[in-house]
């Protein structure tokens, strides 16, 4: 349940919320802690955790760094103590009703307060509610919590079950999956407090449950619910209102005269004027409704509730090619612009607010609508969802299981509850699924042949995650009122080596990449909904330089090494960059174009899906950011630089494209337009020699009709450059709406390393925060970049006519770190030398 935020008060030892007849205390100072068994406590960070205590008191060097993560190792096999004092005053002891509140702890420990047992918790992403007003006393009171080994805990679990499971010890322990690491992220199992802990002192009345929810209707009419428990002490006169703050609107007030009901319904219908609608269909409505209980006007328990009126549903329909699976939002068909998310840190405590929002606000300047909460990571911090509700970014949102089979006699059901309630009234929330990739595994990946299952085992296991996905979290849903949001048991809905993947449901596509498969391959796998496929590029040398040293900072180094955790994905990167460029021999040239090969291969997958709407209507592209300095598949690496591939999704994702296919002699040209209204362009088109002489050159008049992809044109390769040799040519094109261009495309007629480029001597100018980039010469994927730091810019990676001067934006820029001109330099690929 949402948490009350109420006046925060500053204390030298505790902070502290107070309204009326309500008190809370934060428990986050004076923590300390130590390895089971030493003597000596440290001082420690609540919520936190303990490789971030560790590091703070320099108990460990800083894992991220070098080749530090195989130093921190022993951390996880150890038993872990936390212990505060708080002081309470007798006046504090007097209330009816004292609760210790656990937002979260990871994962198995025991709690004491005052040297009794108050709780022992086994899931990380669970709440607690504890009574506490016995073991309580004036002056004070000592709150202590061993933390057991998460690995050794896991493991003795394992041992107990009698058919062993696929994956590690990760499976039987309720935590995030990707700590244990991942083919992107580094093995740091750690332990701690990760969510607040918190006193709460009611008078007289005490809410055991709140659930606020809503129902759809179609007129604008919302139905509104709000199920209490309470727990009350003696006959007062009670006044219970619920308010909406933005309207002040006094939604229901009803008076109790002599005692409250144990449990009590409150409903009433409100209109809303406005729904909320993902961002580029419409406005972010949010309402807030006050819920109050008083007596004698004095306050006795307050809680706002946000929610907007949004009815997203996923439809899955038998046609004649299969079976769709498209979004609408509130009756509206969606394309789906998406991206996969996972946590944004290995210890989640250290993503700040500000992380949450430099990633989501990132998300939509690429006009991404919809993000996929990745089910190996973590149910995640309350600001993300309230980002995405005020951005109108909708959320598919996986449950916390991942590329394995569970066992479902170890998981605890109050988790689904919990989350359920907590994030169903989020109007940005789409989807709930079950797992990822969960089902593709059990039917592709060949475990019960690598663990030698007999017909009986592979029975048993396969039922514990039917049940769990297929009858226990989708009861959990039904039964919890509101959570009206459509539910797929596990994506992807077929393994992507199976026919079925592109005809129903959505699909994985790991050919490109797993399979080694060209580019090309994405205009062939084009699936319903395509919701992970993706390319590896190498962050930045800026980014490397934060977390390798520079004696390491060379591709081989052991350090590039471990922050590469796919286990041949720079042999990978490699083959690619060979067949498709050739390599450069330096590393800054080396990492330009990895990511050149990154954006190359989104932007045909991208285009693919796209060009084949509504056969197709969505594509959600693996992976947006990263947890850790890493290679990987993330457009915007952890250190929030972006990547090429950031700039090509940004302009694959605008709502008109043009997208260019070449198949042997046949040039076809779309023209895909995802906005809600007709639009009125002009296309322009020039094929040009690499050294600037134009071949054809024309400007047409062009309508797009709403939501249609087009096929505007098919030529013959080999008569539209009329005897100008392949490797000599470029075609570029522009669609221009009031003489402002909304998209351009280049297109080569060979593989990118073939092409004849001509040597191109690229001028720079900079007037405030606009800089100004010229070439005599076609330069092509043009990088700018700064000696200092990597640049956000309204464009980057960006094509160059000939003497025809093109203009950036700096975006980001606080006052006083314009870059001086001289330290700007730039690559492209006319100056580089390949092998």
């Amino acid at each position: 349940m949402k948490s009350i935020h109420l006046l925060i008060l500053a204390c030298s030892m505790l902070h502290f919320s107070v309204h009326a007849q309500m008190e809370s205390i934060t428990l986050d100072q004076q923590w300390q802690f130590r390895r089971f068994g030493d003597t000596q406590w440290m001082k420690a960070k609540v919520p936190g955790c303990v490789h971030t205590d560790l590091l703070t008191n320099n108990a460990i060097p800083d894992p991220f760094i070098d080749t530090n993560e195989a130093a921190v190792q022993w951390v996880e096999n150890e038993d872990w103590e936390y212990r505060t004092t708080f002081h309470l005053h007798k006046n504090q002891l007097n209330s009816d009703f004292i609760d210790l509140n656990f937002g979260g702890l990871d994962t198995y420990a025991d709690v004491y307060l005052n040297d009794s047992l108050i709780l022992s918790s086994t899931n990380m992403f669970r709440a607690y509610k504890v009574p506490v007003k016995t073991l309580l006393k004036s002056g004070d009171n000592l709150l202590f919590i061993h933390f057991y080994s998460p690995v050794k805990r896991a493991n003795e679990v394992g041992e107990q079950f009698t058919v062993p499971l696929p994956s590690d010890e990760r499976v039987y322990i309720r935590k995030a999956q990707y700590q244990f690491g991942w083919d992107w992220g580094p093995r740091l199992v750690t332990s701690g407090i990760w969510q607040p802990i918190t006193l709460v002192f009611n008078d007289k009345l005490k809410i055991k449950f709140v659930d606020f929810y809503t129902e759809q209707n179609p007129d604008y009419q919302f139905p509104v619910h709000i199920d209490l428990a309470y727990e009350a002490l003696g006959r007062m006169h009670y006044e219970v209102e619920v308010k909406e703050l933005t309207t002040g609107k006094t939604c229901y007030s009803w008076s109790y005269r002599d005692q409250l009901p144990t449990v009590e319904q409150i409903n009433f219908n409100f209109h809303a004027p406005e729904v909320w609608m993902p961002y580029a269909l419409g406005s972010q409505n949010i309402y807030a409704f006050e819920l109050k209980i008083t007596h004698n006007k004095r306050i006795y328990y307050q809680q706002v509730f946000k929610t907007g009126f949004s009815n997203i549903q996923l439809h899955q329909e038998a046609d004649a090619s299969g079976k769709s699976f498209y979004f609408t939002a509130n009756g509206k068909k969606v394309f789906i612009n998406g991206a996969n998310f996972i946590p944004a840190h290995s210890f989640p405590t250290e993503a700040s607010d500000e992380r949450y929002r430099d990633i989501l606000i990132e998300a939509k300047r690429m006009h991404i609508n919809m993000i996929r909460v990745w089910g190996g990571g973590i149910y995640e911090q309350d600001i993300f969802y309230d980002l995405c509700d005020s951005l109108g970014i909708m959320v598919w949102q996986d449950f916390m299981f991942a590329c394995a089979m569970y066992p479902n006699d170890v998981t605890e059901y109050p988790e689904f509850q919990q989350q359920i309630t907590r994030l169903k009234n989020h109007p940005c929330l789409a989807l709930w699924c079950g797992n990822n990739e969960i089902d593709e595994g059990w039917n592709n990946w060949g475990w019960q042949k690598q663990l030698k299952y007999n017909d009986d085992d592979s029975a048993y296991v396969a039922s514990l995650n039917e049940k769990l996905f297929r009858l226990v979290i989708p009861e959990y849903l039904h039964s919890n009122a509101g959570a009206y949001q459509s539910y797929h048991p596990s994506s992807p809905t077929y393994g992507w080596g199976r026919k079925e993947s592109l005809t129903s449901g959505d699909a994985h596509y790991w050919g490109v990449w797993w399979g080694k498969q060209p580019f090309a391959i994405y205009n062939k796998k084009v699936p319903r909904f395509m919701s992970e496929y993706g390319f590896q590029g190498i962050p930045s040398y800026h980014s490397w330089e934060k977390c390798i040293n520079s004696d390491n900072l060379y591709l081989g180094s052991p350090a590039f090494k471990v922050h590469q955790k796919h286990p041949v994905g720079y042999e990978t990167i490699d083959e690619y960059m060979k067949r498709d460029y050739g390599t450069p021999s330096d590393l800054q040239s080396y990492i330009y174009i990895s990511q050149l090969l990154q954006a190359d291969g989104m932007r045909v997958a991208i285009e693919a899906h796209r060009r084949n709407m509504p056969y197709c209507m969505g594509t959600m592209f693996w992976q947006l950011n990263d947890c850790w300095p890493v290679t990987s598949w993330s457009v915007q690496d952890f250190y929030g630089n972006r990547k090429a591939a950031w700039y090509t999704v940004e302009s694959c994702y605008r709502d008109v494209i043009i997208s260019v296919l070449q198949e042997g002699d046949e040039l076809q040209t779309w023209l895909v337009n995802n906005d809600t209204t007709d639009r009125k362009l002009q296309l322009t088109y020039s094929l040009l020699t690499t050294s600037g002489v134009t071949i054809r050159n024309q400007t047409l008049p062009v309508t797009l009709k709403a939501n249609t992809s087009m096929l505007y044109s098919t030529l013959g390769v080999e008569w539209f450059l009329n005897g100008y040799a392949k490797e000599n040519c470029i075609l570029w094109l522009s669609l221009s709406e009031e003489d402002k261009v909304i998209a351009e495309r280049v297109h080569t007629f060979v593989r990118p390393g073939a092409v004849s480029y001509k040597k191109a001597d690229i001028a720079i100018s900079i007037d405030g925060d606009v800089i100004t980039l010229t070439s005599p010469v076609f330069a092509r994927q043009v990088y700018l970049y700064s000696d200092d730091t990597e640049l956000r810019l309204s464009n980057n990676f960006v094509d160059l006519l000939p003497n025809t001067p093109k203009q950036i934006s700096l975006q980001d820029i606080s006052e006083g770190t314009i870059p001086d001109v001289s330290k700007l330099k730039v690559l492209c690929l006319n100056n580089l030398k390949l092998n």
